[in-house]
């Protein structure tokens, strides 16, 4: 049975997911789309076919229409501790694209919220051990980063879970 996922925000970045993520991902199935932007829902109907009865304007709509198991968030980032935390209380693991939250504050918000409810709170930064001048890891600490192995080790805190071990390619 596939992740049934609602994945909101769909601005130029969301519909990049959409488009190029979202379709490479054979056990996720998108069950509804979200954005307060007509436009930006009309683009991904176009994009990757969404239909429009699946396209709402705010996330509580689309889950009274939508079972789901979690919640992409893909949102500008003053909304990504509002939606995270209302898919969290929904009952929804999350995954929300970087930065985490607009505040130190927030983002603790958001890890207590998942960890009392026991959910998988993850977030996407996919450019973390690339080098160059896009890599987020420069100077001293990209030498540091380099010469230790990027991996989870099992027992590591991932959104109030136990990570697998997983090694980076």
């Amino acid at each position: 049975m596939p992740l049934r996922l609602v994945h909101v925000g769909l601005g130029a970045w969301g519909r990049s997911w959409a488009r190029s993520v979202l379709p490479g991902a054979p056990d996720v199935e998108v069950v509804a789309w979200v954005d307060p932007d007509p436009a930006a829902r009309r683009q991904v109907r176009e994009l990757v076919g969404a239909p429009a009865e699946r396209c709402y304007s705010g996330l509580d709509e689309a889950l009274a229409a939508h079972p789901a198991d979690a919640v992409l968030a893909t949102t500008a980032i003053p909304a990504h501790t509002p939606v995270a935390l209302a898919a969290l209380r929904a009952g929804l693991h999350v995954l929300l694209e970087k930065p985490f939250a607009p505040t130190v504050a927030e983002a603790a918000q958001v890890v207590a919220e998942a960890e009392e409810r026991g959910l998988v709170l993850a977030i996407c930064q996919n450019y973390r051990f690339r080098g160059g001048r896009a890599g987020g890891v420069r100077g001293r600490d990209r030498r540091l980063v380099q010469r230790q192995p990027h991996e989870h080790r099992r027992g590591d805190r991932l959104g109030g879970r136990v990570a697998p071990r997983v090694r980076a390619r």
